[in-house]
């Protein structure tokens, strides 16, 4: 599977599991945040992420500002329409990104309780 296929992949189960984050980082498994709990998904539990597969999600230009040392912020958007805000950043040197589930619905305060 290519990497921006999987990344829809994963974009599209967080959205099933009612996950607000992704957590991707270089070397390990892909996490959830579901209702606070950072949670691994057994679908991808064998999922190994690789630089490739969060570069897959950069521009040229991008790219470039992420290699001159500087973390990304950008809003994507999936073949449904969904909405993510991705935040790409190094951690210790190794390549990270959370990806923010953005809901196309605005929750009254009593649906937030």
């Amino acid at each position: 599977m290519d990497a921006s296929k999987f990344v829809e992949d994963l974009i599209i189960s967080a959205r099933e599991h009612k996950a607000s984050d992704i957590h991707l980082t270089v070397g390990s498994p892909p996490v959830f945040r579901i209702h606070g709990q950072l949670t691994s998904i057994e679908k991808f539990s064998d999922a190994i992420i690789s630089n490739r597969t969060i570069l897959s999600m950069l521009d040229a230009r991008q790219e470039e500002q992420l290699n001159s040392g500087e973390d990304l912020d950008f809003v994507s958007e999936i073949e449904s329409g969904d909405r993510q805000r991705f935040n790409v950043y190094r951690q210790m040197g190794i390549l990270a990104c959370a990806i923010r589930m953005i809901e196309t619905t605005v929750r009254s305060f009593a649906e937030l309780r």
